[in-house]
């Protein structure tokens, strides 16, 4: 069973099997989501991962089933923009020559794989324990 709790203004948790969980940051324009601007991956990711917020530094991009969860059953707990968002789940092209990266469309819910070069959002997450 999954339990989503709003922490504050800014993050709710989710809880999940095994005593574990996720936080995400509930503001689409806030702190926790690169203040709404789009980027393309490469800097989405380094932002992610370098991120400092409400006392903790372990922030990355969400998986691509992570982020799915989160338009599947938390979007009445956070705010979005109707556009897709970076996961951290990425594969190769046909020729190996290419690296695409899922992301998850928020006016949708599909995930579809994107060039890493364009520009999307961004949503951290954080997991624990």
């Amino acid at each position: 069973m999954v339990i989503w709790q709003v922490i504050d203004a800014d993050l709710v948790k989710v809880y999940t099997e095994g005593g574990k969980y996720l936080i995400w940051p509930r503001d689409q324009s806030g702190t926790g989501c690169n203040n709404g601007v789009t980027s393309e991956w490469t800097h989405a990711k380094s932002w992610a991962e370098s991120l400092v917020w409400k006392g903790y530094d372990d922030w990355r991009l969400p998986t691509k089933d992570e982020l799915k969860e989160l338009y599947d059953y938390g979007r009445t707990h956070i705010s979005y923009a109707s556009g897709g968002y970076w996961s951290s789940t990425s594969y190769y092209g046909p020729s190996t020559a290419w690296m695409f990266v899922y992301y998850v469309d928020f006016s949708n819910g599909f995930v579809t794989g994107y060039d890493k070069e364009d520009s999307l959002y961004v949503r951290a997450v954080r997991s624990g324990p």
